[in-house]
């Protein structure tokens, strides 16, 4: 918490702690983090896709689950849409 260079926001750092397990468990009961987004998406579409990662995961609002699925290399038209809108 004295490091100044790291997180020092300890809600931010229990849900960084929160975040690992859910992704270890979404492993887990999926086989891999790739096939459980390819699940969401068919179930859901972008939307529900979105969704449904920003409730399983800490911290996560809106605009941070979209940065993290172009980060993990996810097609977001929509999202890409509502992006240039802005």
């Amino acid at each position: 918490m004295v490091n100044s260079d790291v997180i020092r926001n300890l809600p931010k750092i229990r849900a960084i702690v929160a975040n690992a397990g859910e992704f270890q468990a979404v492993t887990k009961e999926h086989g891999s983090f790739a096939h459980y987004l390819a699940q969401l998406r068919q179930s859901g579409g972008e939307s529900g896709l979105r969704d449904e990662i920003s409730k399983r995961f800490a911290f996560l609002g809106k605009s941070t689950t979209i940065i993290f699925l172009f980060s993990v290399g996810e097609d977001l038209p929509e999202a890409a849409k509502e992006w240039e809108a802005r």
